[in-house]
């Protein structure tokens, strides 16, 4: 759009200046106007453009009428143009002072201030433009800087798109980056497992393996190989040879899974390795598949040393309970008869660990076919007669009993022949008296072996009736 024309009353009012104002008044006016109506100064003003060329204009027309206005003052006043030709010099030197003006003007607001610290230098002369020049001149400026910022807006979203694909491609890395790191730690993990549970199956098998040696030397009567590995390879000493979690390492499955080596010992009879095992770590109250404890074994097996050894470390009390409890198959009674030993027998009535209903049916088991079958069973050796009166005379004593112990005795201790086709078998009879004295009173206290209360509290015998 060209800029309209001003008449002189216009540029002054444009310029904000009362007419008559000089020259110099008119430029310094037109600079500052210039500076603050720049459309690079007023970016949101679709006028700022209109309004620079506007100022340009008043301008333009206050100069041309201040030149004129002067040259017409010397031609008055006599003064030839030839004579006063230096103030066309000084009118030109103004021109081109405006010009550098215009010239540094848009080199600040195009380029920006990288020129701005250049020394001030005059430029050499110029032809005055035309207005169609100089409008030419703002319309291009204007383009340039219409074009620059487009430029910088695509310059500025391409940067833009390039910072989101620089941003997007390093997710993606730290993403593999986290995928790879998170495989090769799951990868990590898996070995240090594999390698620990390798460890633990080694090392399950060499406890199980030394475990069962230590057990083998047991059943083999070695107690120093025993010893040797409890104290040295750290066997424990308690627990069946099978320990949990080792079952397949076993190599040999023993006839007892639950048997100890407390179990091995007591069978074996070594009251020595009996009290150094219960010492070491070895429980008393620990029961193998038979539900029987080592002091159960060794009324069984007739170990008087070792039934002494647990009633000198553990006397009866409801602390020792879990060990002189008798099994559920059998009472203690029973079990020291079916050892033929009459000081286990003495042992368990003396301590009082028979009840009552437990004697009666000791003794009616030690009168009956049953019992005197079981002792003259061909596995064993049937006891001798003094043995046989020893248990009856304590069972009889303790329980309060009369009997016919000819028969018995007759029974127990004759070699198995078959009996005539005409014999008749005389059942035994036996009678039961009240005790009112305390069971165990009167009891004798003297350690005489076998012959232990032997002749003491004797009932006399009744003849058996037909």
């Amino acid at each position: 759009m060209s800029p309209q024309h001003l008449s002189v009353a216009q540029a002054y009012a444009c310029l904000g200046l009362e007419e008559g104002s000089t020259l110099e008044t008119v430029k310094s006016a037109y600079k500052q106007k210039a500076l603050s109506t720049h459309p690079d100064k007023n970016p949101d003003d679709p006028d700022a453009t209109a309004e620079f060329q506007r100022v340009s204009e008043a301008y333009r027309t206050l100069s041309k009428h201040l030149e004129r206005a002067s040259r017409n003052t010397y031609d008055s006043a006599g003064y030839s143009s030839d004579e006063y030709d230096s103030d066309d010099d000084y009118s030109s030197d103004d021109m081109a002072d405006m010009y550098y003006f215009y010239e540094k003007l848009f080199e600040m607001f195009m380029r920006g201030e990288r020129h701005s610290h250049m020394r001030y230098r005059r430029v050499p002369r110029v032809p005055e433009e035309s207005d169609e020049q100089v409008q030419e001149r703002v319309r291009r400026m204007c383009d340039e800087q219409q074009q620059a910022e487009e430029r910088r807006k695509r310059e500025s979203a391409t940067r833009k798109q390039n910072a989101e694909k620089e941003r997007e491609k390093e997710r993606v890395a730290a993403g593999e980056r986290q995928k790879v790191k998170v495989e090769s730690k799951r990868a990590r993990a898996l070995s240090q497992r594999e390698k620990a549970e390798q460890t633990a199956r080694t090392l399950q098998k060499r406890i199980q393996s030394t475990r069962s040696a230590v057990f083998s030397a047991a059943r083999a009567g070695d107690a120093a190989a025993v010893k040797r590995g409890v104290w040295e390879d750290a066997v424990d000493a308690d627990g069946p040879e099978t320990k949990v979690g080792c079952e397949g390492f076993v190599e040999t499955t023993s006839l007892d899974p639950k048997e100890t080596l407390l179990h091995i010992a007591v069978k074996n009879g070594d009251s020595g390795l009996v009290g150094w095992l219960n010492t070491h770590g070895a429980e008393p109250s620990e029961k193998n598949s038979e539900q029987l404890n080592p002091f159960h074994l060794s009324l069984l097996h007739g170990q008087i040393a070792i039934a002494t050894y647990f009633f000198e470390e553990y006397p009866p009390c409801d602390d020792t309970a879990n060990i002189y409890n008798s099994p559920a198959s059998r009472s203690l009674l029973l079990l020291a008869l079916d050892s033929c030993e009459p000081e286990l027998v003495w042992m368990i009535l003396d301590k009082g660990l028979a009840s009552s209903q437990e004697i009666i049916e000791a003794w009616n088991h030690f009168t009956s076919k049953d019992g005197i079958l079981a002792w003259r069973a061909p596995n064993r050796k049937a006891p001798a007669r003094e043995i046989v009166e020893d248990i009856a005379k304590l069972l009889a004593r303790y329980g309060g009993f009369t009997q016919t112990p000819a028969p018995l005795l007759k029974s127990a201790t004759q070699p198995k022949t078959a009996p005539h086709p005409n014999s008749r078998t005389e059942p035994l009879q036996t009678t039961y008296v009240e005790n009112t004295g305390r069971r165990g009173s009167n009891r004798g206290r003297s350690r005489g072996g076998r012959s232990r209360g032997r002749g003491r509290g004797w009932v006399p015998p009744t003849t058996a009736a037909r």
